[in-house]
């Protein structure tokens, strides 16, 4: 039996990354959640924020868009209806669990967090619902460049 998969009525928290992009898809750009027709919100890691919203607007798509639930919380666009060059190769490294990356992808945020690329901030209060909000600086002037 496969994940359990269900469809999305809106979009819900959106990050606020400036993206200079015009040529769709982008590779990168940012983060969001879509609520379920259960109400929940869940963090979509396998898609660009900016794409969606170039496909809704363009009427290239519309809700409800159908996520496989990967993990409390968090989900995959799984529609049809988008190319597949749509989809990210891989789950962003900001909102998915270190648990579901792959490991190139963990050992990469090691390497940033020892350049000081990459500083993580746990928020001193909790949310409502018991959790804590982690603040993620990236610093790409520490990036290594042999170009």
């Amino acid at each position: 039996m496969g994940r359990k998969k269900i469809n999305t009525t809106n979009i819900g928290c959106v990050t606020l990354v400036g993206v200079m992009d015009k040529k769709y898809p982008i590779d990168w750009g940012n983060c969001f959640g879509l609520i379920g027709e259960d109400n929940q919100e869940y963090r979509i890691v396998n898609f660009v924020y900016e794409n969606l919203k170039w496909a809704l607007e363009h009427k290239k798509i519309s809700f409800p868009i159908r996520i496989e639930i990967l993990h409390e919380g968090i989900a995959l666009i799984d529609d049809i209806r988008i190319p597949s060059n749509w989809y990210r190769e891989e789950y962003c490294t900001v909102c998915c669990p270190d648990e579901l990356l792959t490991e190139p992808q963990k050992m990469e945020i090691e390497r940033q967090k020892e350049r000081g690329e990459r500083t993580e901030i746990m928020a001193k209060d909790e949310l409502p619902n018991g959790k804590r909000v982690i603040i993620i600086h990236f610093d790409i002037s520490k990036q290594p460049k042999w170009s």
